[in-house]
């Protein structure tokens, strides 16, 4: 019995160690409804997920999406939405990230966001006032006001928008709400929460000690 009692805890150490081992990261997914959004005749602006982790020291950011931060449908120029934010939980998104190519706040980390422009705000403001389209209407399309920038720049590539930011420049507890429109238009929103797992270097020790339990046991027993 007490052979089958350790085999149980070596086991369970195997499998708490491995994944440290193979990769040291908090990991977070949001995936959103494929097919979902309202499209051009171009189909341009399908958005798959957002991918955030954070590990030594910097949480990085991965939006994939189809659309590339510019398209005109009519009159109307939609560009890429601002990455909205909730790092303290209250329901009010208070930190942007600009991914706006055409906009001085492209690649900026925006805090204390106190107003934003909804996707109608960018509607009569980029040349679709008055203008007969389909779009999704949302208020957290790009931040109107805010106390402090600070910049740490973005890339696209052909699987969407990428950034990183060190984490001791935000209030980062783990537990995050995300909202992203994709577009100004607010075609396709992709939003969420993502939740702290356990840390690798707390399942490393977990696992550790398990197995140095194992090692006690088995030294007591051959004593006896």
């Amino acid at each position: 019995m007490k052979k089958f009692f350790m085999l149980i805890i070596m086991l369970m150490a195997i499998f708490l160690i491995l994944p440290c081992c193979k990769n040291n990261v908090d990991a977070f997914t949001i995936p959103d409804h494929p097919n979902d959004a309202i499209e051009s005749s171009d189909g341009i602006y399908e958005s798959y997920g957002i991918n955030i982790s954070a590990a030594s020291g910097l949480l990085s950011v991965d939006l994939f999406t189809d659309f590339d931060g510019y398209h005109e449908v009519g009159n109307w120029k939609t560009y890429a939405a601002d990455l909205a934010l909730d790092f303290n939980n209250d329901g009010y998104f208070e930190t942007a990230f600009g991914l706006d190519q055409f906009s001085t706040n492209y690649g900026k980390l925006l805090t204390n966001v106190t107003e934003w422009y909804s996707s109608t705000d960018r509607k009569n403001m980029d040349g679709g006032a008055g203008g007969n389209y389909s779009y999704i209407v949302t208020p957290y399309i790009t931040a109107k006001a805010f106390d402090t920038s600070q910049y740490f720049g973005a890339t696209y590539n052909s699987s969407g928008f990428h950034f990183q930011i060190p984490l001791t420049t935000i209030d980062y507890s783990g537990r995050t709400n995300v909202h992203w429109g994709t577009a100004t238009c607010g075609n396709d929103i992709v939003r969420g929460t993502v939740a702290p797992v356990p840390e690798p270097a707390s399942l490393f020790l977990l696992g550790s000690g398990l197995i140095g339990l194992v090692g006690v046991s088995r030294k007591k027993f051959f004593k006896k």
